[in-house]
């Protein structure tokens, strides 16, 4: 697996890991003002680094890479 590839499966543990933070702070008896937070925390990690940084660079790189290979960017459904 290349470098760039490999940085992007980081990424992705390092969403996941994030996300089962999220998951075991849900059920939480901290204060509101503590909670929210840590709420605005994590909206702000998914907007910038899940959804511009890791997003953007599948996109922009890695989809484009695929598709120039041969790897439709598109799956045809039979309905």
């Amino acid at each position: 697996m290349g470098k760039a590839t490999q940085d992007l499966k980081e990424e992705h543990n390092a969403i996941l890991h994030v996300l089962k933070i999220l998951d075991k702070a849900m059920p939480s008896s901290k204060p509101e003002a503590d909670m929210l937070k840590f709420y605005g925390e994590l909206l702000y990690f998914l907007k910038i680094f899940a959804d511009k940084c890791h997003h953007g660079k599948e996109e922009q790189y890695l989809f484009t890479a695929l598709t120039a290979h041969g790897i439709p960017n598109q799956i045809k459904a039979d309905l």
